[in-house]
């Protein structure tokens, strides 16, 4: 028969060693769970912002594809924006598919005849038959009050108009 140790010998070094084992694994655990809760943060702040950059750019874009959007009227100075804005000299820019976000104020843009001019060299057109109109876009798309994104875009825009 085998003896058993006695009482008084055991002096409890499974139990300290297990004991620092799982502090270890807790606070390795809580590290883990407040990185990736930080890194989730920081993917939805990434998100919020390419939405943003998206609705202002689609506003960009809708001015661009559409010649009414961009008179070639008036003379430096002459603007055009979206509904709502003040100090324009039309108020008629709207997009179809965004026309929730311009009623609302959240996104607005702005077409500005910049200046007039020859055709810059390198266009390959004669400048004699062509004259040339520089715009300037900017569209802003904002909805940081609803911690939901802020983008601004400028955008430029050379338009050549026969002489």
């Amino acid at each position: 028969m085998m003896k058993s140790p006695k009482i008084s010998t055991q002096t409890g070094a499974a139990l300290v060693t297990t004991l620092l084992i799982l502090v270890v694994v807790t606070i390795t655990s809580l590290a883990a769970i407040r990185s990736s809760r930080l890194e989730l943060r920081m993917a939805g702040n990434m998100e919020t912002k390419l939405q943003a950059f998206q609705s202002a750019q689609a506003l960009a874009d809708a001015v661009f594809a559409t010649p009414a959007m961009i008179p070639v009227i008036g003379g430096p100075g002459y603007s055009v924006c979206t509904p709502g804005l003040t100090g324009c000299d039309r108020n008629d820019i709207t997009v179809t598919g965004l026309a929730g976000h311009i009623t609302d104020g959240k996104l607005t843009g702005l077409v500005q005849q910049v200046a007039e001019g020859i055709v810059p060299r390198g266009l390959e057109t004669s400048a004699d038959k062509f004259g040339a109109v520089r715009y300037r876009v900017n569209t802003t798309f904002d909805r940081s009050s609803e911690n939901l994104g802020r983008a601004d875009i400028v955008q430029g825009m050379l338009i050549l108009v026969p002489k």
